[in-house]
């Protein structure tokens, strides 16, 4: 159907009745993908015909039979098309809740098990730092031990060093002496060999 030309009021009506008879509530693009026409024109046209709609269910204005019957089935339609809406958005916040309740246990769970780790994790921190300070400890006694026997052994090396000493002076002093001893023993032989001549 062509958009760009008017309709008139009459063919408004009547894609109104035919869109009832079809069993779906009259709108404003239903109505001009039938006939077209703008939407303002369409729109006055449909809140007129609702203005009338409303008049009938109030009992101000008496209509035939087959207009009664043609708001009852659109009534019908509408009736049904809002409960099937309310239906499916009923499901879909129902589908929605059982996801996110899904997704919330998950992240419970993963959030407990986090936590458990955590703490596993903070509990073998704690022994690793223990056992790092104990080692520091034993390594600090072992430096202090070995500073103490690296003291002792220069102590050592210099007692050596000077009984090296004194053992080299009273070997020299021992062969001085034995050196005197066979001196005087020689002088003391000589002088005996002059004795008995």
């Amino acid at each position: 159907m062509a958009r760009g030309r008017g309709i008139s009021r009459e063919q408004v009506l009547d894609a109104i009745s035919e869109i009832a008879r079809e069993g779906q509530n009259p709108t404003i693009q239903r109505i001009r993908d039938k006939i077209g026409g703008s939407p303002n024109t369409v729109h006055a046209y449909l809140s007129e015909w609702r203005e009338q709609l409303d008049g009938v269910e109030e009992g101000e204005i008496e209509l035939s039979d087959y207009t009664l019957s043609l708001f009852e089935k659109i009534k019908h339609a509408v009736t049904r098309e809002a409960s099937q809406l309310a239906s499916v958005s009923s499901e879909k916040v129902k589908g929605e809740l059982t996801q996110a309740k899904s997704e919330l246990e998950q992240i419970c769970a993963w959030a407990t098990k986090w936590e458990s780790e955590n703490l596993e994790l903070q509990e073998q921190q704690g022994q690793i730092i223990d056992c790092s300070n104990r080692l520091e400890a034993v390594n600090q006694q072992l430096e202090s031990e070995l500073k103490a026997e690296r003291k002792i052994r220069i102590e050592i090396e210099k007692k050596i060093a000077v009984l090296e000493y004194e053992n080299s002076r009273l070997a020299q002093e021992l062969k001085e002496e034995r050196h005197s001893r066979i001196e005087i023993e020689k002088q003391l032989a000589c002088r005996g060999a002059e004795g008995k001549d």
